[in-house]
This record gives structure tokens, C-alpha cells and sequence, in this order.
């Protein structure tokens, strides 16, 4: 189910930018905007079997400072050395 929420969602978002692009393109001829609508419902017809093979791109949030990690020892012993030099100036 998922799935097929991502896929209406991704389909959702390349229509939406594509009849923003063909409001910009108004002034162009009929047959460039009939290529760019064309083109979106094309690819909106190949985004599901896309979905399918294709792997997902996943975005994952890292915190920044936890305590207790390598991280928190990096940043203390940034901040140590980067005093120390000031003091040493």
C-alpha cells in the first residue's frame, strides 16, 4: 500500500512541476508544450514498473551530537585543541 502511495506521489509532484513548466512555456508553440505533456504522462506511465526494479532512495537523519559517541569525543577534542591554540596566539 505504501508502494502505491509513493508511486501517486511521485506522479502527483512530476505533474505539478510539468504544468508549471507549460504555464512558463505559454508563449511557446503548441506542439513544444504537446511534447512536454508528452513526455510527463509518458513517465508517469513507466513510474511503476520503475518503483518496482528500481531500489528506493532512502534519506536517513543523523543526529548531530550524541553523547557518549565517537562524534561527541571528535567534537571535545576539537573544541580542546582549537582553545589551546587560541591561548597559544
Amino acid at each position: 500500500m505504501e508502494t502505491l502511495c509513493a508511486i501517486a506521489f511521485k506522479t502527483g509532484v512530476l505533474l505539478a512541476i510539468v504544468g508549471l513548466a507549460s504555464r512558463i512555456l505559454a508563449s511557446r508553440s503548441a506542439a513544444c508544450r504537446h511534447l512536454l505533456w508528452s513526455t510527463a504522462l509518458l513517465l508517469s506511465l513507466l513510474l511503476p514498473p520503475a518503483s518496482l526494479v528500481l531500489p528506493s532512495l532512502l534519506t536517513v537523519a543523523v543526529p548531530s551530537y550524541v553523547p557518549g559517541t565517537a562524534i561527541d569525543e571528535l567534537s571535545r577534542r576539537s573544541r580542546q585543541s582549537a582553545s589551546a591554540c587560541r591561548r597559544a596566539a
